[in-house]
């Protein structure tokens, strides 16, 4: 197109949200006289304000005139920084016994892109969807590759999208599966990787621009947080997820526990627990150990130490590495409680099981 038409494009864009020109001029960031010199063809907005444009108005670059070379640049370093935050992570194939790729190797192929369409899109989002209900039926050992792999193939497509509508669905997988992948590392341990998968995350989420992913992914990241002893820190995150997904109940429950406010932590761990329902889930083992350690602090041992048990056979039944070594840590909690029945039947559990 040339100017005029792409003044047409953007006033037609603006009209259509039943904007006035002083609005988005304003949310651009321009001056009201400088948007009316585009929208009359008399001057094309520079490369920085096209993208603000496309972003503020929901449209893709073609929408509005611009050149392809626009979105061909915003794909090129949103695959750059999606593959800079992974570092230097080694990403396992989804398919094949080939061994691992690298990361040049992987930048290399996303300057080589796959054009995108709905179908493929339709089925990512299937499989996305299929790694969270295995999520309680395998370990996090067993399916670690299969995340990782899928991750693997979404950055790449990123790079073959051609129009911003499946981007941002591309995005939304991507940054789904680097939480998914983060919690998963966080279960076995390796805290490294799963700062450096919530760090992709971060990223995806961002281009996706959903605000219910965004939670997902923050509440996670919080429950990550609580866990290494950054209890202020995690308790605000927990919060603002909260208010977008009751999931992060225990999140926040396990929060104030930390931060010694037990009945705040006792009240909001119950009513995760409620909300959890009997699944006998990896996040049903969180939300015990944490319970159990606020009714210690409550003087309550004999519960204390039975939720304590119950968090570890389920933390074994899910193959929880991270489940088993929260009970472990707890267990010191209860030494002024060593000898009482309740404390010796979970010493009997964690000698045999854990």
């Amino acid at each position: 197109m040339d100017a005029l038409e792409q003044g047409m494009a953007i006033q037609a864009a603006r009209v259509e949200k039943g904007w006035k020109a002083a609005k988005l001029a304003a949310r651009v960031g321009v001056s009201q006289t400088t948007l009316s010199r585009w929208e009359n063809g008399h001057q094309q907005p520079y490369r920085r304000y096209r993208k603000q444009l496309c972003r503020v108005l929901g449209k893709d670059p073609v929408d509005l005139g611009f050149e392809e070379e626009l979105l061909e640049v915003d794909r090129r370093e949103l695959v750059q920084r999606l593959i800079g935050a992974l570092g230097t992570l080694a990403v396992k194939p989804l398919v094949g016994g080939a061994g691992l790729e690298s990361l040049e190797r992987l930048a290399s192929a996303a300057g080589r892109p796959s054009r995108v369409d709905v179908t493929t899109v339709e089925h990512l989002e299937l499989v996305t969807q299929i790694h969270r209900s295995l999520y309680h039926d395998l370990s996090s050992a067993e399916l670690m590759p299969a995340v990782i792999g899928h991750l693997q193939v979404t950055v790449l497509l990123l790079g073959g999208a051609q129009r911003l509508p499946l981007r941002r669905r591309l995005a939304r997988i991507a940054g789904e599966t680097a939480g998914h992948g983060a919690w998963l590392c966080h279960d076995l341990g390796d805290k490294h990787s799963a700062a450096r998968y919530y760090d992709v995350a971060d990223v995806a989420t961002e281009e996706a621009g959903e605000p219910a992913l965004a939670s997902y992914v923050l509440g996670f990241r919080s429950l990550v947080m609580g866990s290494e002893g950054q209890a202020h820190k995690a308790l605000a995150l927990a919060r603002s997820a909260v208010e977008l997904d009751t999931r992060f109940l225990a999140v926040a429950g396990g929060c104030y526990g930390q931060l010694g406010k037990t009945a705040a932590a006792e009240r909001t761990l119950r009513e995760a627990l409620d909300a959890l329902g009997s699944k006998r889930s990896r996040r049903r083992a969180d939300t015990l150990i944490d319970l159990a350690r606020v009714r210690a602090q409550q003087q309550d041992v004999d519960e204390a130490a039975g939720l304590a048990c119950e968090s570890l056979e389920i933390a074994l039944e899910t193959g929880s590495m991270a489940g088993i070594q929260r009970v472990h840590r707890f267990r010191p909690e209860l030494a002024r409680w060593d000898g009482t029945p309740a404390v010796i039947v979970l010493d009997e559990q964690l000698h045999d099981g854990g």
